[in-house]
């Protein structure tokens, strides 16, 4: 598969866990790419789609097919923070324990596991100082 975890000690369940998110990872990475490249040209918070509704539509247009995909978000932190989900208005749980993995088509990556759920987030610096966060939840 080509990915590591940089989490030390890791056995029993989270062991498990590891392997079915980096499985998941590896299984979409195309799918994880493709929204980040879509969302680093679009802005969340842009304008030019004349309501929310319409830049909804547009930011998870890459995805919205995906098998197994059960939500998606696209985060901006820092000046003009925004946040998208896909569906509209779900809610990203808060208390994630994120870990650290690299895939080589990726790069660096976090990912968490809750119940039948797998998080991806992929973050990234923006020119202006701002952070966006691209989050993909697939079920196992």
């Amino acid at each position: 598969m080509g990915l590591w975890l940089s989490v030390a000690g890791c056995r029993g369940a989270a062991s498990q866990d590891a392997a079915a998110a980096l499985t998941v990872v590896h299984a979409h990475a195309r799918d994880i790419t493709g929204l980040v490249r879509w969302a680093r040209g679009l802005s969340v918070g842009e304008t030019r789609f004349g309501s929310q509704a319409a830049l909804q539509e547009a930011a998870f247009a890459p995805v919205r097919e995906t098998p197994g995909l059960t939500g998606a978000w696209i985060e901006r932190q820092g000046p003009d923070p925004a946040l998208l989900s896909h569906p509209a208005g779900q809610a990203l749980p808060g208390e994630l324990e994120w870990q650290r993995a690299r895939d080589p088509e990726i790069g660096v990556l976090e990912f968490a596991v809750v119940d039948a759920q797998i998080y991806v987030r992929i973050r990234e610096d923006a020119s202006d100082g701002a952070t966006q966060l691209v989050t993909l939840a697939f079920s196992r």
